[in-house]
């Protein structure tokens, strides 16, 4: 049953692995071909500074705002995906 069940975990670790390799460049794509403008930003606080990924419609007047707060992997291209659709 051990054998089995380790199986099933090799083998569904094996399809998991080669359908994110197929998939890994479908954000950047997305991104690339968004009619919105995405750049990397520093922001500085004191004497720190971090950085921020902003999206925005190229427009002349002001927008709304929405911040997404990234998740334990950083800022991930789904994330970036996300940011660009909310924009």
């Amino acid at each position: 049953m051990k054998q089995v069940i380790f199986f099933v975990l090799v083998c569904a670790f094996v399809l998991q692995s080669l359908a994110a390799e197929e998939y890994k460049d479908f954000g950047k794509e997305r991104l690339n071909n968004s009619p919105r403008h995405g750049e990397w930003i520093d922001i500085k606080s004191g004497d720190r500074t971090i950085k921020a990924f902003v999206v925005y419609p190229e427009r002349k007047d002001k927008a709304p705002v929405v911040l997404v707060i990234q998740e334990i992997f950083g800022v991930t291209d789904w994330l970036r995906n996300l940011c660009d659709e909310l924009a």
